[in-house]
C-alpha cells in the first residue's frame, strides 16, 4: 500500500498572465455615451422641439390667415356696392357739408346776414347783405388766411346806403389734404 501523505510545493510560482486594462477603455466609452447623449439632447431633441413649436405657430397663423381671408371674401361686392351709392373717389375727397356750414360760421356769418348759399362739390357761393367794405376786406383776408380755403372771389359789391352787399365764391381745398395735414399735426 501507498501512503498518501501531504503534498509539499516548496516553491511558489509569481509569473501570473498580464491583464489588459480595462479603465482608460471604459472611460472613453463614458465619455462617448455622454457626449451622444448631450449631442442628441441640445443637438436632435431641442431642435424638433423648436421645429414643433414653429409649426404649431404656423399652422395658428395659417387659421388666422384663412379667417381673415373669409371675412375679406366680399370685399370687392361691398366696394361697388358702395362706390354704386354715389361715393366715388371724388365724393371721398369732398369737405363734409357740416364742416362746411361750421366753417362759415366761423367766418362768414359774423361780417353780415347770409341771403344765399350754395354748396356744389368744393365749391361754395354765396351773397352776403350788411357788410361795408372795409368789413368786406376784412373778411376776404380772414377767407384768403384760412388753411381750409384755396380760392376766393368776389363777383359782385353793392354799397347801397340801406343794404350793403357782396356775392362770394369760394374754393375750398381738397379735403383729403386737410385730412392728412390734420394727422401730422395731431388732429388740432
Amino acid at each position: 500500500m501507498k501512503k498518501f501523505g501531504t503534498a509539499s510545493k516548496r516553491t511558489l510560482n509569481m509569473a501570473a498572465k498580464p491583464r489588459a486594462d480595462l479603465r482608460p477603455a471604459a472611460a472613453a466609452a463614458l465619455i462617448i455615451i455622454v457626449g451622444g447623449a448631450l449631442l442628441a439632447r441640445f443637438g436632435v431633441i431641442a431642435r424638433l422641439e423648436r421645429l414643433e413649436r414653429e409649426e404649431a405657430e404656423l399652422s395658428e397663423m395659417t387659421e388666422r390667415l384663412s379667417a381673415l381671408r373669409e371675412e375679406c371674401a366680399d370685399f370687392g361686392e361691398i366696394k361697388s356696392l358702395y362706390e354704386r351709392r354715389g361715393f366715388g373717389p371724388y365724393d371721398r375727397t369732398l369737405c363734409d357739408r357740416l364742416e362746411i356750414l361750421e366753417f362759415l360760421e366761423e367766418t362768414v356769418f359774423p361780417a353780415g346776414r347770409v341771403e344765399s348759399l350754395g354748396i356744389n362739390g368744393r365749391t361754395v357761393s354765396l351773397k352776403v347783405s350788411g357788410p361795408t367794405l372795409s368789413e368786406t376786406s376784412k373778411l376776404l383776408d380772414a377767407l384768403k388766411s384760412d388753411e381750409r380755403v384755396e380760392t376766393v372771389t368776389i363777383s359782385s359789391f353793392s354799397e347801397e346806403q340801406k343794404s350793403p352787399s357782396v356775392s362770394l365764391t369760394v374754393t375750398l381745398a381738397d379735403a383729403s389734404g386737410l385730412s392728412r395735414e390734420a394727422e401730422k399735426t395731431g388732429g388740432e
